[in-house]
């Protein structure tokens, strides 16, 4: 078996920080993404029965 280096270790470890930071980064960003596609949904069903309203009048 190969020793690890104590060099190895340490870059290791900062490798697999900055994927941990990366991946909360994107939770984050997905989850204000799902959170904009729920507000134009809401909008946009306003609008369609804005629409329906105006055409019915």
């Amino acid at each position: 078996m190969v020793p690890i280096t104590p060099m190895a270790r340490r870059s290791s470890l900062i490798i697999s920080t900055l994927a941990k930071a990366g991946v909360s980064k994107l939770d984050h960003a997905n989850s204000e993404m799902d959170d904009a596609m729920s507000e134009a949904d809401v909008k946009t069903t306003h609008l369609q029965g804005d629409l329906v309203r105006a055409i019915m009048d």
